[in-house]
């Protein structure tokens, strides 16, 4: 029997404000609901983000703690460009939501109707899903190295940033379903804080 996956959309992708705020989310599908086991993604991140001053772009990017000390306590965890998540699968055919997200890239010390001072910056999150056929889906997550909440971004989701390949060579695997977002944005007077939405798919 052979095991497919899809990722479909759950809500349109949004984008919200200034600073690349936005949001998109899906829900992965399996071909035969029946099957128990578990899906990895693994999720790259790509942060393009410069400074403003006075509305003028700087010519460098900022490094990730640039960015974190820039946006206090708005987590949007710049060094973490690169992590897997799983989802156990019991006898179901739907994953929970599963969300790609951005922060507000602004400093809360902006005042001003116009962020001249803030921030320009294209983001870009990607997703490969696979799912594995698996009796023992957690005791087998754990020997892969997952844990609980591992990697802030993967929520409370099984995560881990160095996952075993050799034990999912070894095990029945789906094709793989794709995913990616991306945003730019400039928070300059023209453009009033406007966020916009570069790709979004599957749609």
């Amino acid at each position: 029997m052979t095991i497919t996956l899809a990722a479909t959309r759950e809500t349109a992708a949004k984008a919200r404000n200034h600073g690349g705020f936005s949001e998109s989310a899906v829900k992965f599908h399996l071909s035969h609901g029946q099957t128990a086991g578990f899906l990895i993604q693994h999720v790259t991140r790509t942060f393009e983000v410069y400074r403003l001053t006075n509305g003028t772009a700087a010519t460098t990017p900022m490094t990730p703690d640039e960015i974190g000390k820039y946006i206090g306590s708005r987590g949007a965890y710049p060094a973490i460009t690169e992590y897997w998540e799983a989802w156990v699968f019991v006898k179901g055919d739907e994953s929970e939501t599963d969300t790609f997200a951005l922060t507000d890239f602004s400093s809360n010390n902006i005042k001003g109707t116009y962020y001249q001072n803030g921030t320009i910056g294209k983001f870009t999150e990607r997703g490969t899903a696979i799912f594995y056929a698996s009796h023992t889906a957690a005791d087998t997550l754990e020997k892969l190295g997952f844990v609980k909440d591992r990697t802030i971004t993967g929520g409370l989701l099984y995560t881990t940033t160095e996952p075993d390949p050799k034990l999912l060579l070894s095990m029945t695997a789906s094709p793989a379903a794709q995913r990616e977002t991306a945003v730019k944005w400039n928070d300059t007077k023209d453009t009033v804080y406007k966020t916009e939405i570069l790709i979004d798919t599957p749609k």
